[in-house]
């Protein structure tokens, strides 16, 4: 097989790979910023909460490194500060 058949295998195989990267470096949806805003405004409750992932539908993943201390206030607080931007976004902020 010369170098230049093999070169044009390369390319068709690692063009549609270096595409899918592209596809994924897009950005976030708004679901993750606002999810990600919750998140940064509730950090305050507890230290045993560290951020694993937010998907694209804004559904925050957490780890908890030392048993579960704060997890029912960590919540409350998220709630809160969804039920927060439910009412800006109503008003128009």
């Amino acid at each position: 097989m010369g170098r230049s058949r093999l070169n044009s295998i390369v390319f068709v195989v690692c063009l549609p790979l270096g595409v899918a990267a592209c596809g994924t470096m897009a950005g976030n949806t708004p679901a993750q910023d606002l999810a990600y805003d919750r998140y940064k405004s509730c950090q305050y409750v507890t230290n045993n909460i560290f951020l694993n992932q937010i998907d694209a539908d804004g559904t925050v993943r957490i780890e908890m490194r030392n048993g579960t201390a704060g997890l029912q206030e960590w919540q409350e607080c998220m709630h809160k500060a969804a039920q927060d931007q439910a009412t800006a976004r109503g008003s128009g902020r």
